[in-house]
């Protein structure tokens, strides 16, 4: 069945713009990874029912389908159907025909309802019932990836889960989550982003309180996922379970691309060490023995930014908002205003030759920050870069001319409660900002390019001594580098011990076959 849906499935994407289905969040699923998707439910019943929103052609439907009549135990098959696009709904109908046709030669009752409703407008009332207790066993999805308003229908709907900027894709799982029976499974291909964020939180504390993940599969690569599409985010296939049953392990695999899926690096890590149950309720994804030896090492600390009594905050100044405000020269009481190119070698350097727009207006009282020590760690990098965190020490002496400046919204600076910082703390924060583990720390738990300063408050965090010793160390040097900045922290924090790993083997990496 998957063969035919998918080859109805490229004849579509050849009719359509991909500007027009991005508009929608539209982007569908490759064969090879339709297939991966359909045979990962444990199905131990003759009866089952099955949900797919966002249907679309019906590919991963008829992925299910594929494997369910694979089992010949399973007699009859309740599909739902989700679709709304009228552009799509002609090809779905014509495979329900195809399916309807197969079933019947296999000997298998297939019941298919196709719902041209809005998934989350439809099962609205389910969503606020109290005492609704599921429907279906098995949902799959690839949910659209759109952004929208917090004043759409959706977003009110679900206000529970929303926070900040609201997207479909996360909403769909939510809703998806509510509509399953106790035990049942889902599994949806979706971008990585909900693992963390301030965006997510309420949505992960949602689905982390009422499902238990059994398995995460990352792709290495960004742009194999999606076939024919222009995809740069990062992707995930998950598969979560409806219990409140304790989970000791979490299967995590890693390929490279759509095509081998039947090799998959395969990583038996730690439930409790991958799935946080603090506040933050973070979601990290190993995918080798190293990775999971830097989670252990840092769980070891005890201390976050907050608690030392530091903060990471973004840069007020948003340049288009106040672009008249802005000059390229300090007459008239401007004031110094730092952006990413400041950050050099380590160190905020300003002025920097050449580079317009570094001074703002003293009027802009709101977006002035106080002259004193701060770390600085630029917002965004590109893809190719090699790290994620770029620090850079700005001491006060640095800009000595004047009392206040300003920092453009694509830089971060650590503060404290009181202003600035001590310089033996600024130089220390520099050395775990700057260090391979840090970094590597932030890659498994975000993998965007963006530098969020909610995340950065919750990192593991030496005490307060140990903070101050490591910047002590690095002042009697004459650079910076990050292998200097690693060596220092290999030194200082070496009594912090690994935790001893179960002796099941969890954390063992493999190559297994799917």
């Amino acid at each position: 069945m998957l063969k035919e849906t998918y080859i109805s499935t490229i004849e579509y994407l050849e009719s359509k713009k991909k500007a027009e289905r991005k508009k929608i969040g539209q982007f569908f699923t490759s064969k090879p990874a339709a297939e991966f998707m359909g045979g990962l439910f444990n199905c131990k019943s003759d009866t089952v029912r099955v949900a797919d929103p966002g249907a679309g052609t019906g590919i991963l439907a008829s992925a299910v389908l594929d494997h369910l009549f694979e089992l010949k135990y399973v007699k009859t098959i309740v599909l739902d159907l989700y679709e709304n696009d009228e552009n799509v709904l002609p090809i779905l109908e014509q495979n329900m025909i195809l399916w309807n046709r197969i079933a019947k030669r296999e000997g298998v009752v297939l019941n298919l309802t196709l719902i041209k409703e809005n998934f989350i407008k439809y099962n609205q009332l389910n969503w606020h019932n109290g005492f609704y207790q599921g429907e279906y066993d098995f949902i799959i999805s690839n949910p659209p990836y759109k952004k929208i308003s917090k004043t759409d229908i959706e977003a009110k709907i679900m206000d529970e889960v929303v926070y900040g900027q609201p997207n479909l894709y996360f909403m769909f799982m939510a809703m998806a989550c509510k509509l399953l029976k106790e035990n049942g499974e889902m599994v949806f291909i979706v971008p990585k982003s909900w693992t963390s964020g301030l965006y997510f939180k309420a949505f992960r504390e949602y689905l982390l309180s009422n499902m238990r993940i059994e398995r995460i599969h990352q792709f290495v690569s960004r742009k194999r996922v999606f076939e024919n599409e222009d995809v740069l985010q990062e992707t995930i296939i998950m598969k979560t379970k409806k219990t409140q049953a304790e989970f000791d392990q979490i299967i995590i695999s890693s390929s490279e691309s759509i095509d081998d899926f039947t090799k998959p690096n395969s990583l038996y890590a730690s439930y409790d060490l991958c799935v946080r149950g603090d506040g933050n309720r973070f979601v990290f994804l190993p995918i080798s023995d190293e990775e999971i030896e830097i989670l252990f090492l840092m769980e070891s600390f005890e201390d976050t930014l907050i608690s030392l009594g530091f903060r990471m905050k973004t840069g007020p100044t948003v340049d288009f908002r106040i672009i008249d405000e802005i000059q390229d020269d300090p007459a008239n009481n401007n004031l110094p205003l730092l952006w990413a190119q400041n950050i050099s070698m380590g160190r905020i350097q300003f002025p920097v030759c050449g580079l317009a727009g570094q001074y703002i207006s003293d009027r802009q009282k709101s977006l002035l920050i106080k002259k004193d020590n701060y770390l600085f760690i630029k917002r965004f990098s590109s893809k190719e870069e090699k790290r994620r965190l770029q620090p850079a020490i700005m001491l006060s002496e640095y800009i000595h001319d004047y009392e206040m400046f300003s920092a453009e919204n694509h830089l971060n600076y650590i503060t404290n409660s009181h202003g600035g910082l001590q310089t033996d703390e600024v130089y220390g924060l520099f050395v775990i900002f700057n260090s391979t583990l840090w970094d590597r720390y932030y890659r498994i738990l975000n993998g965007s390019t963006q530098v969020n300063a909610s995340e950065c408050n919750s990192f593991p965090m030496p005490d307060l001594r140990t903070v101050k010793r490591l910047g002590e160390r690095i002042q009697e040097k004459d650079y910076y580098s990050t292998e200097l900045c690693d060596a220092i922290i290999r030194e200082e924090v070496s009594g912090h011990k690994r935790r001893e790993r179960d002796s099941s083997g969890i954390g063992h990496a493999e190559k297994t076959a799917s």
